[in-house]
């Protein structure tokens, strides 16, 4: 090969080893298609204002590689037969997982409470680096933390329940966490 082939061909190689090196494979992608989890979590949302039995409902749902969660209160069990198959009906909705209670009687007091416990957990879980945040979120439902997205891996979910639950006022930990494949 003439010398003056030799640095274009170098060059070359080197930026396929960049682009090989900075692009993880597909299977350590987290998340398949961002876009299409959006459009599911609107259309969910989007039926359930529609619909004349869930509408005044408050009621979380997110998706994660088609693996939807539905979290929130209900206060007739119509309306959660009714959320659930709302949500279940969705294109592209692989799975459902659903975190329902009976409405609380202690009202906004119970919903500031809530916020404040979701704030505390997720920032304290923003700081840990083996837990893919964008692809994850927390909701707090009357003292219990539901884990919702993925993570990238047993351990990381593990982590995440344990340091959720030393959280002032957390009554419980629900686990929705999927793990990098």
């Amino acid at each position: 090969m003439k010398k003056r082939h030799i640095v274009p061909v170098l060059f070359l190689l080197l930026a396929g080893l960049i682009a090989c090196s900075t692009v993880p494979p597909a299977a350590q992608r987290p998340i398949a298609d961002p876009a299409q989890d959006r459009r599911i979590v609107t259309t969910i949302f989007k039926l359930l204002l529609d619909d004349e039995l869930t509408r005044d409902l408050c009621l979380n749902p997110r998706c994660y590689n088609g693996h939807a969660c539905l979290v929130g209160e209900y206060e007739e069990e119509a309306q959660k037969t009714r959320a659930i198959e709302i949500a279940r009906n969705v294109e592209g909705v692989r799975s459902l997982d659903t975190f329902l209670l009976p409405a609380r009687e202690n009202g906004p007091d119970g919903a500031a409470e809530d916020m404040r416990i979701s704030s505390e957990v997720k920032e304290l879980l923003k700081k840990e680096e083996n837990i893919a945040w964008p692809f994850f979120d927390v909701i707090s439902v009357q003292g219990t933390v539901v884990l919702v997205g993925i993570v990238r891996s047993e351990e990381a979910a593990e982590h995440a329940t344990g340091l959720a639950r030393d959280i002032t006022g957390v009554q419980q930990v629900i686990s929705f966490l999927q793990t990098i494949q």
